[in-house]
């Protein structure tokens, strides 16, 4: 067949003869030779929904490059989806589709309902559509949602197209409230029912945690007040759904926020700790206020770690970096003390006597093979440290200390 394709004496029979072959090999050839050919392509195409994945990738790839045929393109690139036979080969080619593809392909994908799709790919293809059309993309999100849906909940797919919507808007530079705004009254009115969804999702006590959390982040990319929502960050509230919400409070209730992070920071998780002190260094005027806490001693300063105060001092606000380099210097009694044991690095060690150290004074909160406790950082890798950074490990450990800790 390649031989006479070559030559160019192979017919459309033969064609025709090859892609209805049993063995799907055979078809798969089949598909590849119709693709060469502008006069075979409804036979490649007519493959789209063969069984066999081989055959469909095969499909996939001639459909998302060819260059004719644009209604029939989208259709056969719709037709290669199919969850319950899903294949990366076949995902990858359908995402990377040319342009001019995306918006009828998405929405036929989308027509099915998001029981009979992958809602991955179609993700991926409404957050290229958004970059270009937030309208485009708003329309195949709420064809394959069925919206509107109002204070029902969303599943993890629905999230997962608004979330795409939301990103394609941001990655193409495009304000979100103007978006919305623009969107046709129909396609807006659709869209603004699920961003309801997506709050009440986040209210949900009986949703797992994950799902709330990624609803709450959508509800208040959408426009959700904050402050209407400041039960979410109750302390009785799950510290996923609180970390979402700790930048927004900060943005619309700074003064609140303040105050109960100056009588709060220490005491809150390590994870939620963190997201509050890298919330506190988005805006000027909150990394000014967190190194004026840190300055006065309201606030500890060991809460600022290495990489934190590095951020500070760097700062593209010139006030901010001022405050950080005054107030976040390296302390120069470490050094001294760096300094006066230097000697001890030359020394050979006693790993007898190291371990019974370990137990009695690093085990409560680090871990060396399995042994400790797994609250700090695992130091398992100090063997393959020199004497020198051990030293300061030992000395100063918030010189070097994970930014996870």
């Amino acid at each position: 067949s390649w031989v006479l394709h070559r030559r160019g004496k192979l017919m459309i029979g033969d064609v025709r003869s090859i892609t209805s072959a049993e063995q799907p090999r055979v078809r798969g050839l089949g598909v590849r030779l119709a693709g060469e050919r502008t006069d075979c392509l409804d036979l490649a195409f007519s493959l789209a929904g063969d069984p066999d994945p081989l055959v469909r990738r095969a499909v996939a790839a001639i459909a998302g490059a060819a260059k004719e045929e644009g209604d029939k393109r989208s259709e056969a690139l719709a037709a290669t989806i199919d969850p319950s036979r899903s294949d990366v080969w076949i995902d990858r080619s359908v995402g990377s589709m040319r342009a001019e593809l995306l918006h009828d392909t998405s929405r036929q994908i989308a027509s099915r309902g998001l029981d009979s799709i992958n809602a991955r790919v179609l993700a991926h293809l409404v957050k290229r559509l958004a970059i270009a059309s937030p309208q485009n993309a708003a329309i195949v999100t709420t064809t394959a949602t069925h919206a509107p849906k109002t204070e029902a909940s969303l599943g993890p797919e629905e999230l997962e197209l608004l979330q795409a919507w939301i990103d394609g808007c941001k990655r193409g530079r495009r304000s979100l409230a103007k978006s919305i705004q623009q969107l046709d009254p129909e396609v807006g009115n659709a869209m603004q029912s699920l961003f309801v969804a997506a709050r009440a999702t986040a209210m949900d006590e009986s949703i797992d945690v994950q799902r709330r959390a990624s609803a709450l982040r959508i509800a208040l990319d959408a426009g959700a007040n904050p402050e209407e929502l400041r039960s979410l960050f109750d302390s009785s509230a799950p510290p996923q759904v609180r970390v979402v919400m700790l930048a927004p409070l900060l943005r619309s209730d700074p003064a609140w926020m303040r105050t109960y992070l100056r009588e709060h920071l220490s005491g809150l998780s390590l994870n939620l700790r963190a997201a509050a002190l890298a919330a506190c260094t988005n805006r000027a005027e909150d990394a000014s206020w967190l190194l004026s806490e840190v300055a006065s001693g309201r606030l500890p300063r060991t809460l600022i770690d290495p990489e934190l105060a590095k951020r500070l001092r760097s700062h593209p606000d010139a006030g901010v970096s001022a405050m950080a380099q005054e107030h976040l210097r390296a302390d120069p009694n470490r050094a001294k003390i760096l300094r006066d044991y230097a000697s001890a690095a030359a020394e050979l060690g006693n790993p007898v006597l190291g371990k019974r150290l370990f137990v009695e004074h690093c085990s409560a909160c680090h871990r060396i093979d399995g042994e400790g406790t797994n609250v700090g950082p695992d130091i398992s890798d100090t063997r393959t440290k020199s004497a020198d950074a051990l030293l300061q490990a030992i000395l100063d450990p918030n010189a070097a200390i994970d930014s996870a800790y």
